[in-house]
C-alpha cells in the first residue's frame, strides 16, 4: 500500500463513491507522474542527442575551416607556379632570340667567308 492509501485508511471514509474517486484520482496522478518521467528521460535523451550533433557541427566547422586554409595555402602554391612557369617561359623565348641572332650572325659568317674564301683563291689563282 502506497503511503496516500495508508492515509484514506486511517480516516475510513464513510463514503465509499468518494473514496473510490481520490482512488481513482491518485491513480491517475500516478500515471502522469510516470509520463512526466518517462517525458523527462526522453528530453534528457534529445538534450543530449543535440548536443552530441552541436559536437559534431562543430567538429565539422573546424575541419572545413582547416580545408579551406588548405585549398588558401594550394592556391597561393599554384599562383607562385605559375610566376615561375611565366617567368621560365620568358627566358627561352629570350634564349630562342638570342639562338636565332647567332644563328644569324653564323650565317653571315660562313657567307663572308666563303667570300673571303673565293677573293683568296682568285688572288692566289688557286681553285
Amino acid at each position: 500500500m502506497t503511503c496516500f492509501s495508508n492515509f484514506l485508511s486511517i480516516f475510513r471514509f464513510r463514503n465509499s463513491d468518494l473514496h473510490d474517486r481520490i482512488g481513482n484520482l491518485h491513480d491517475r496522478i500516478g500515471d502522469l507522474h510516470y509520463r512526466i518521467g518517462d517525458l523527462h528521460y526522453r528530453i534528457a535523451d534529445l538534450h543530449d542527442r543535440i548536443r552530441d550533433l552541436h559536437d559534431r557541427i562543430g567538429n565539422l566547422h573546424y575541419r572545413i575551416r582547416d580545408l579551406h586554409d588548405r585549398i588558401g595555402d594550394l592556391h597561393y602554391r599554384i599562383d607562385d607556379l605559375h610566376y615561375r612557369i611565366g617567368n621560365l617561359h620568358y627566358r627561352i623565348r629570350d634564349l630562342h632570340y638570342r639562338i636565332s641572332n647567332f644563328k644569324y650572325c653564323i650565317n653571315i659568317l660562313n657567307y663572308r667567308t666563303k667570300k673571303l674564301t673565293t677573293a683568296c683563291k682568285q688572288l692566289t689563282g688557286y681553285y
